[in-house]
């Protein structure tokens, strides 16, 4: 589970008071955010004009994993692959 992104409010504070010409090492630390998080909001804001955070990105599999076969019915949880063969071997026969 992915924690709430940062609000459009606190991004917008953020990118003004770059724009403003605060350092930006002071604006990250004022904002507790990373260094790194600003500085992705500039390239967003630099690329694309806009800074909102992206809305129902899913990244990855979400914990199921395809083990090769087209029908849906044979999507695995990740924990079962964890097993040892012989016991995960058994769940398909």
């Amino acid at each position: 589970i992915m924690p709430a992104p940062y609000s459009y409010d606190l991004r917008k504070k953020a990118i003004d008071a770059v724009k403003r010409g605060e350092r930006k090492i002071n604006v990250c630390r004022l904002l507790k955010i990373s260094r790194n998080t600003l500085d992705l909001w500039l390239k967003r804001e630099k690329e694309t004009g806009d800074i909102r955070a992206i809305e129902k990105y899913q990244k990855g599999n979400q914990g199921t994993k395809n083990i090769g076969v087209s029908d849906r019915s044979c999507l695995v949880p990740i924990n079962l692959l964890k097993l040892r063969p012989p016991y995960f071997l058994r769940l398909f026969r």
